[in-house]
């Protein structure tokens, strides 16, 4: 399942980025932001993944949902209102009102729940846990993530498909941030495992390449935290050389 830059993210990106533009901080203080160009989602993507900034978590890589609005038609009133119910969530996350927030979400999952909508739930489910996830409430954000990945298997999903690792990406850095260093790096070296195995196969998936660097990076700082230099340095530049040939 394509997850970085499939034609449903970029139709999810265009419908959000009118309302919320999650924004990173480079060392230079250079503000990054999604446009609704293909391209620019790339460059954000490529950008953020190595970013410094204490700020990180709060990207469109570790802070948000990129499931996209599947199965959701804004032509349909009801759905209209679950569409414009999410937006108006994430613009509270936005502005840093974590309780407007998971109000918010909540009406929006009561909504999906009326609709009788298994990707709304799921969506909504998501950005929960993301949500969680960048107010540090880590074991809520855990829990839904797990739900979210019972959710995607049921509808077919396996354990190798983007999405599913780069919930596991998160869950592992939630590992880490709980100082459950074991299952963090349990976490950290089958995502790079499953990942390597995608990349080898197809060298060029702008997909794989994004999450792929992102996941090294990752790495690669759990094990400078650890105390492994040398180990995080050579992570550190597999990530670097992946992102290089992603921005070409």
């Amino acid at each position: 399942m394509s997850l970085l830059c499939n034609a449903r993210l970029v139709k999810c990106i265009k419908r959000i980025v009118p309302v919320v533009k999650h924004i990173a901080t480079n060392s230079n203080n250079r503000v990054i932001t999604f446009s609704n160009t293909k391209q620019s989602i790339l460059n954000s993507v490529q950008t953020t993944s190595l970013l410094k900034s204490p700020n990180a978590t709060k990207s469109i890589i570790f802070g948000f949902s990129l499931l996209g609005l599947f199965g959701l038609d804004d032509k349909s009133d009801s759905e209209r209102k679950l569409i414009y119910t999410i937006k108006r969530g994430i613009l509270y996350l936005q502005n840093d009102d974590y309780n407007a927030f998971e109000k918010t979400l909540h009406d929006a999952l009561q909504i999906a729940n009326d609709l009788n909508h298994f990707d709304g739930i799921t969506y909504v489910f998501d950005v929960l846990a993301n949500g969680a996830f960048m107010n540090k409430d880590y074991d809520k954000a855990k829990s839904l993530f797990l739900a979210v990945i019972n959710r995607l298997f049921e509808q077919g999903s396996y354990d190798d498909d983007l999405n599913i690792l780069h919930i596991n990406l998160k869950i592992s850095k939630i590992f880490e941030a709980q100082k459950d260093y074991k299952s963090s790096k349990i976490g950290y070296e089958f995502c790079l495992d499953r990942l390597k195995k995608k990349y080898e196969l197809d060298p060029e998936n702008e997909d794989i390449l994004g999450l792929y660097s992102l996941t090294l990076d990752a790495y690669a700082r759990y094990l400078m935290n650890q105390g492994y230099t040398k180990n995080a340095c050579f992570y550190f530049k597999k990530a670097y050389d992946i992102s290089v040939k992603l921005n070409g």
